[in-house]
């Protein structure tokens, strides 16, 4: 009697674990790269952006994991350079993120959030990362390069 408790016990756990394992079917990606430019009298400079993010088919819930973003064109010195990212559901703000006052220019950035961002797979979802960049004796050029996703 003993051995069939522990025969249906073991069956049972084995089928509880082996749909827990599959219960969340999830898939990473990177969106594709989107770059915007702004050209003043001080040079082009350029933001080259792309967010990571896994997929949920089970809950049609899309987490986004991560942001990259690259500044370009100014003197290699300047470090006073921001990157503000934004991401929208149906054109309401979700999360919003403003970075400090310190980013250096050819330099790969990926921030990571502290909880999760969350949007449906099914949604229109924008996501915008507007790059400041630092200027001596003027106003700082900007630009915002647009995700969709």
């Amino acid at each position: 009697m003993m051995r069939r408790w522990t025969a249906l016990s073991a069956a049972l756990a084995a089928g509880v674990l082996g749909s827990v394992l599959v219960a969340t079917p999830a898939s990473a990606s990177t969106t594709a790269q989107r770059s915007c430019s702004v050209s003043v009298d001080a040079g082009t400079f350029r933001l080259t952006v792309s967010a990571d993010y896994v997929d949920n088919a089970t809950t049609r819930i899309r987490t986004w994991t991560g942001f990259r973003f690259l500044l370009r064109g100014g003197p290699t010195d300047n470090d006073h350079n921001n990157v503000n990212i934004r991401v929208y559901e149906y054109g309401v703000e979700k999360w919003a993120y403003n970075s400090p006052d310190y980013l250096e220019y050819d330099r790969s950035y990926r921030l990571s959030t502290a909880t999760p961002v969350r949007t449906r797979m099914t949604a229109p979802v924008l996501l915008t990362f507007e790059g400041i960049f630092d200027v001596s004796l003027g106003a700082d050029p900007s630009c915002t390069a647009l995700v969709y996703a």
